[in-house]
């Protein structure tokens, strides 16, 4: 009996502990003032590039010898093509030259070819080769700012 009346003591302690600081206004107060509805607070809109959208197929490659982590591969417009910068692409569906934006990934200069890239397809260029069959194949979201476009107003 004196069992039980301890259990049920124990039990009704921290309930009351468990629950003072509401009792006591401590939390879950609002102020008088306060009016929950109008107070949500909608999201800060991340700003998109003004290029042209386009959904495309993505894969991936490395501009070095299998094994490498550097050396001289050279883009099709003869500069180096450089690791998370570089983008193979159709020139009849994006411009040689064109900035891309690429959400997940950031900027990239659309200055190589391939012979497999045709059409709404994008190749981008990574370090290895670990990444770049990590990469797989993927349908992304990009934005396509042209290559006369000036630059302040790629955004």
């Amino acid at each position: 009996m004196k069992t039980k009346l301890a259990s049920c003591l124990l039990i009704a302690i921290l309930v009351i502990l468990a629950l003072s600081p509401c009792v006591a206004g401590e939390h879950f107060m609002l102020p008088p003032d306060a009016n929950p509805i109008l107070q949500v607070e909608k999201p800060t809109p991340v700003p998109q590039p003004r290029g042209r959208h386009l959904t495309v197929v993505a894969t991936a490659y490395t501009p070095f010898e299998p094994g490498m982590t550097s050396g001289t591969g050279l883009a099709y417009d003869g500069r180096p093509a450089i690791p998370f910068k570089t983008l193979a692409v159709d020139p009849k569906v994006i411009p040689l030259g064109s900035r891309v934006f690429i959400p997940q990934y950031g900027w990239f200069l659309a200055h190589d070819t391939g012979s497999a890239i045709k059409g709404p397809r994008i190749d981008l260029c990574l370090e290895t080769d670990h990444e770049m069959v990590h990469f797989g194949v993927r349908k992304m979201e990009i934005y396509v700012v042209p290559p006369d476009t000036p630059y302040r107003m790629a955004w």
